[in-house]
């Protein structure tokens, strides 16, 4: 749930079918951390307001002067039991700048009043039932620089077969890539990217291919887009980019992930070429 339904060419495919060390960035990655919180279904409205109150404000001032060029925070649209309720995100260029935006959301709630901090702290141990963190390098990153909040955070995950996580990154940047590039540009998404695990808590390969688009009729636009495009493949092709996904990817650990925009805010960034 940060950035649910899969891009297209993986669609098709589907419908058939401590830490270790950093990895290396490739010359267009950001870094994207990212934070997870089930919290009870009475408190949802309350978690919200709080983060817009005291973590919107600074997030916001940092986007302002570019330690980071993009923010959000989104809450799940298909429930699961198993699974979280909110997800944060913050999007900077270097780790650095990363941690220069979570150190002043820590250090504003330090200098608040001992008998708020107490409050806040009970009331978030009341709320929050799980939490857990990523640290992420996205690959292929864009955006729309504005502020919203209403859309959704559409995204799908994908495990890599042992040894072949750079093929299916290769794969995605030959068929998805161009696609989406092109719907940034004509409006119809916000922002696009995939991401895979800087430091990783869970099993390496994994892949989550994500967009944010304003509303859903925005989201059927980019449906009919990559239909378009697979259409203009022979059935040879087709056939070879299913072959090879089946090669690349384990289908049983795909999911998808669909997540309402409660606050999103990106600058302009321009990838390095």
């Amino acid at each position: 749930m940060r950035r649910a339904k899969c891009l297209l060419w993986f669609v098709v495919v589907s419908a058939l079918i401590g830490p270790v060390a950093a990895q290396a960035p490739t010359a267009t990655s950001v870094y994207t951390l990212v934070g997870l919180w089930e919290v009870t279904g009475s408190d949802a409205k309350t978690f919200e307001d709080l983060f817009g109150k005291y973590q919107k404000p600074i997030l916001d001032k940092f986007l302002a002067d570019g330690t980071i060029i993009e923010y959000g925070f989104d809450s799940s649209a298909l429930h699961r039991p198993d699974g979280y309720t909110h997800a944060r995100w913050i999007v900077a260029e270097s780790r650095g700048n990363l941690e220069k935006a979570i150190g002043a959301i820590v250090a504003a709630f330090d200098k608040l009043p001992v008998e708020q901090r107490t409050r806040m702290d009970k009331d978030y141990d009341r709320m929050i039932k799980k939490h857990r963190d990523y640290l992420n390098s996205t690959e292929g990153y864009r955006n729309k620089p504005g502020q919203y909040t209403k859309g959704y955070a559409i995204e799908s995950f994908f495990q890599a077969k042992p040894g072949k996580l750079r093929e299916l990154k290769d794969l995605w940047a030959k068929y998805n890539k161009p696609v989406m590039e092109q719907l940034l540009k004509d409006g119809v998404v916000l922002a696009a990217g995939m991401d895979t695990e800087d430091y990783h808590t869970d099993e390496p390969g994994g892949v989550v291919v994500w967009y944010i688009v304003p509303d859903m009729a925005s989201d059927d636009k980019v449906d009919k887009a990559f239909n378009d495009a697979r259409e203009k493949l022979s059935q040879e092709e087709r056939d070879n980019f299913t072959k090879t996904m089946r090669e690349l990817t384990e289908p049983e650990k795909h999911r998808d992930f669909l997540s309402v925009i409660r606050f999103y805010a990106a600058r302009a960034y321009q990838p390095v070429s």
